[in-house]
């Protein structure tokens, strides 16, 4: 699949977009954790990659699955930081919107309520999510690492047999004109 291509790719600039658009994906199929978990991973992405108007897009997004869990503080912080990410990015109608659900999650907390209980386990659900996005963005860069350490071995080794054949080659010639010598000197 294409994150599967992109993870793969030499060229990492196009990740976060990636798993941005797959989060969306799966927030419209109605997977608010495994969206939750692809916007965790965009955000966990080369920061120079992921310029301020991406940012912003993924933590509204993200605001937005912590308000279908109830998370009301946490979907208004997300809200909140996305805004200076808009701000940042010039971008005024995200500033809007931004804007508008915070006012919205505002007036939500004195009419909407989430049994407790419920509200912990969403709390730890979220909080599984984004240490597993933490450990795959991880090791997903531990394994680039070991791929760019083995594919720097080998170039080291390359250069090595080269030098072995061109000094090879600089021995024998040596050894011809050597011997040459030693037939001249002989006659």
């Amino acid at each position: 699949d294409l994150v599967d291509y992109m993870e793969q790719s030499r060229d990492q600039s196009l990740l976060p977009q990636t798993y941005f658009q797959a989060g969306r994906l799966f927030s419209e199929e109605g997977k608010p954790e495994k969206a939750l978990l692809y916007y965790k991973m965009a955000q966990l992405c080369d920061s120079a990659y992921v310029d301020d108007y991406l940012m912003s897009r993924i933590l509204a997004q993200t605001g937005y699955i912590y308000l279908r869990y109830g998370m009301l503080e946490e979907a208004s912080d997300m809200q909140e930081t996305a805004r200076e990410y808009c701000k940042k990015a010039g971008d005024t109608l995200g500033v809007r919107y931004c804007t508008e659900d915070i006012a919205t999650i505002a007036h939500m907390r004195d009419t909407f309520y989430v049994e407790p209980s419920k509200l912990v386990n969403n709390r730890y659900t979220v909080r599984a999510v984004n240490d597993k996005a933490r450990y795959f963005m991880l090791k997903q860069k531990n394994d680039r690492e070991a791929k760019s350490s083995k594919e720097v071995v080998f170039r080291v080794l390359e250069w090595i047999l080269l030098l072995i054949i061109v000094l090879s080659c600089i021995f024998l010639i040596y050894r011809r004109i050597a011997g040459r010598s030693l037939h001249a000197h002989a006659d």
